[in-house]
């Protein structure tokens, strides 16, 4: 007799032909038994696909903090630049594409420091021209100024003695 618990279980039955005959083997086995290696493969795959996808997922994650923080702060220096701000150097190292970019932007700082510099060093020899040249021209209409006044008393004078003459 068997027992009902017997019953209850699910079983996996196999046909196998032997070969030269006409007989086959049948094999019955309880389903747990008999499928223990695939649901053994099935458990390990799903454990180990889930560390591969958690692995991938701390890679990915380390790689675009590799990549973000470089480009974070060449932002950050971007953005000082645009402010003015052009005494400091750029700081920012790496070795990719935003590596080659921040020494492109240094070598602009660079430029446009020297650019802004030239240029003040223009308006102070300008500026220095304006005070000469309008220190030049004062210094022209005090003369000016000066030679008419004596114009007119000379005029004056020669108008005074060639009326006391006449007289």
């Amino acid at each position: 007799e068997v027992s009902d618990t017997a019953e209850s279980k699910d079983h996996v039955m196999a046909t196998v032909p032997v070969p030269f005959s006409d007989v086959h083997i049948v094999l019955e086995q309880d389903e747990d038994i008999a499928l223990a290696v695939p649901n053994e493969f099935r458990r390990r795959l799903f454990l180990f696909g889930s560390l591969g996808f958690a692995l991938t997922l701390l890679v990915a994650w380390v790689t675009t903090r590799h990549v973000v923080k470089p480009t974070e702060a060449l932002t950050a220096e971007a953005v000082r630049m645009a402010q003015g701000e052009l005494s400091s150097p750029i700081q920012v190292r790496a070795q990719d594409e935003i590596g080659v970019l921040a020494e492109t932007l240094e070598t602009m700082r660079q430029q446009l420091r020297n650019a802004l510099e030239e240029v003040a060093e223009a308006n102070r020899e300008l500026e220095s021209r304006v005070k000469e040249r309008t220190h030049q021209l004062q210094d022209l209409v005090r003369r000016i100024l000066t030679a008419q006044e004596e114009e007119r008393r000379r005029i004056a004078l020669e108008l005074h003695d060639e009326t006391a003459q006449t007289v």
